[in-house]
């Protein structure tokens, strides 16, 4: 299993499974969106 993860991250840049629910990977993909918008307003 661990050479399928491997591969999978190599070829399509994601590992299957990596969150336990599609809401925790929403959740963590809108607090890095906002903290990017911070840094980037904070360096202006």
């Amino acid at each position: 299993m661990f050479y399928k993860d491997i591969y999978n991250l190599l070829t399509v840049g994601e590992l299957p499974n990596l969150f336990s629910q599609k809401e925790d990977y929403l959740k963590i993909k809108d607090r890095a969106r906002k903290q990017q918008i911070i840094q980037r307003c904070q360096n202006l």
